[in-house]
């Protein structure tokens, strides 16, 4: 973790509070205008960041190259330099209206970090488990589905978008 002069935890938002970026979020409730005048809308919808289908993971921070005792670099089984600390992420984008997350999530975009992670081969073990809001979300799915073959319509088995969850 990044240290300031005085030897304190410096972080990013250490970073965007010193630039002002929280006194400016309308979604703050303590941002305020020039005036000193509230400008707080509460709870805002967009932007929104979904998460790419497939859960493609993209390097963050590189890390720290490992050496041995007389600082050469150390491989791995592959054959490339080991790095130690690295933070890796999935990749995201930032939607600003209804119509632009509709569009992305027809595509298969995810609404949580987690949902992407488990859609990637590699990662899947490593994502949480579903939400409880998950679940029920698949279980409405399955009873309307089941519903729908009781009424004697046809319906394809087909996975449904899940809903955003609210935090």
């Amino acid at each position: 973790m990044a240290r300031n002069r005085m030897n304190k935890v410096y972080s990013i938002y250490h970073s965007m509070e010193d630039r002002g970026l929280f006194e400016t979020n309308k979604a703050n409730v303590q941002a305020v205008s020039n005036d000193g005048l509230s400008i707080y809308e509460g709870p805002v919808q967009y932007p929104k960041m979904l998460y790419h289908p497939k859960g493609e993971l993209f390097c963050i921070t590189q890390g720290i190259l490992v050496t041995d005792r007389d600082n050469r670099p150390v491989f791995d089984e592959v054959g490339k330099p080991k790095y130690a600390g690295a933070v890796w992420g999935v990749k995201n984008i930032v939607v600003e209206n209804e119509a632009q997350e509709a569009e992305m999530v027809e595509k298969g975009w995810h609404f949580t970090e987690a949902q992407a992670l488990r859609a990637n081969p590699e990662t899947h073990l490593k994502a949480p488990p579903k939400t409880h809001a998950e679940l029920q979300q698949e279980k409405i799915v399955e009873l309307e589905r089941q519903l729908a073959e009781m009424q004697g319509k046809v319906v394809p088995n087909t996975k449904a978008a899940p809903a955003p969850v609210k935090v």
